[in-house]
């Protein structure tokens, strides 16, 4: 039977919607079984410690910490399948409201982060594949070793000790000016400012996100740069290259039509892993600004034993994880239209 050309790919992305349904499950299972083995009552925390004993008796209770684990686990997944993710005891709002609010913020510093990483490794990549072995390429991959090698922890506060501290030019931390005020259309600052023709505004947003998007950035852009520079070094070394050039085309048009576009599959992959760790990078990020995301809503749902925040928040982490793989996966096909899916 003959298929269109767009079915295949249609097919593919179904299979793979429906094999993360049990990653998924799996991810539920490991962190629901891990949080009760915690140490702490979240009962206990939400009251106090001048709670009774029958006042904490009588949470539980209300929370369902009373029955055994399995049936505490049977009932999560049943509200799974409303697409319920429960109720916050730290906050006393349904998860999936804060998690809607907070969404927002970690996707911009993600975005943000990732154009970091383009502008720095695709640039210096190129550059020194296309100057092995002299000056700038030595120096270029010590740097790149030196970024692979600094924790994103440490680099924040550096960042802010040189910024914020000693040259007092950018904010040390949170989201937005205090005096500023906040126009929410998409929560995303930098858009929402843009779209009411804010600049004061838009510019204060940029202030308070540059140096979390480069301590993030900063990192993963030393392991890109490798990766684009070994790419190429690759595709460079082709016959076609040499063929290009012996025809005359320019090298700008030789390195960037013939040999980047060749040398973008595994460039992609490694783009795609890098955003998927960036998520997890981002918990440490938003903890040291400040920041108002996800990785600081969860934090909080760790420090507070709030079961139902954590695995609300550890689940929507692992969904955008999956379909960052998927995405990356399927922009294959837009890079090399001879790529077919199975």
């Amino acid at each position: 039977r003959l298929h269109t050309p767009r079915q295949p790919m249609q097919v593919y992305i179904l299979k793979r919607c429906v094999q993360m349904i049990p990653v998924l499950l799996g991810v539920t299972f490991i962190v629901f079984f891990l949080l009760h083995l915690l140490p702490g009552n979240p009962a206990q925390l939400v009251l106090g410690p001048d709670a009774s004993a029958a006042q904490v008796e009588e949470l539980e209770r209300e929370l369902g910490l009373h029955q055994p684990l399995y049936i505490q686990y049977g009932r999560y997944l049943s509200r799974l399948l409303r697409v319920d993710l429960g109720e916050s005891v730290r906050f006393d709002r349904p998860v999936g409201e804060l998690i809607k609010e907070k969404i927002p913020s970690t996707l911009e510093l993600t975005l943000a982060s990732m154009i970091v990483i383009v502008i720095i490794s695709f640039p210096i990549g190129i550059s020194c594949a296309v100057k092995r072995d002299s000056l700038y390429d030595h120096v270029g991959m010590a740097a790149a070793i030196a970024g692979i090698s600094i924790a994103n922890f440490w680099m924040g506060i550096m960042l802010i000790m040189l910024f914020a501290g000693i040259l007092g030019v950018l904010p040390s931390g949170g989201r937005i000016g205090s005096s500023v005020e906040v126009h929410r259309i998409t929560g995303l600052y930098l858009l929402d400012y843009a779209l009411k023709g804010d600049f004061n505004g838009l510019l204060d947003s940029v202030k308070h996100l540059l140096l979390p998007a480069l301590t993030l950035g900063l990192g993963f852009s030393a392991i890109s740069v490798r990766i684009v520079r070994t790419s190429m070094l690759e595709v460079l070394g082709r016959e076609y290259i040499v063929t290009a050039r012996a025809k005359g085309l320019g090298e700008q048009t030789v390195i960037y039509l013939h040999g980047l576009k060749n040398a973008l599959i595994p460039i992609i992959t490694v783009l795609g892993l890098q955003l998927g760790i960036l998520l997890g990078g981002v918990i440490v990020v938003e903890t040291v600004f400040s920041w108002p995301g996800l990785g600081s809503l969860l934090i909080i749902g760790i420090g507070a034993r709030d079961y139902m925040l954590v695995q609300g928040t550890v689940l929507i982490f692992a969904l955008a994880r999956l379909f960052i793989n998927l995405l990356t996966d399927v922009s294959y096909a837009l890079v090399d239209p001879r790529i077919k899916y199975h």
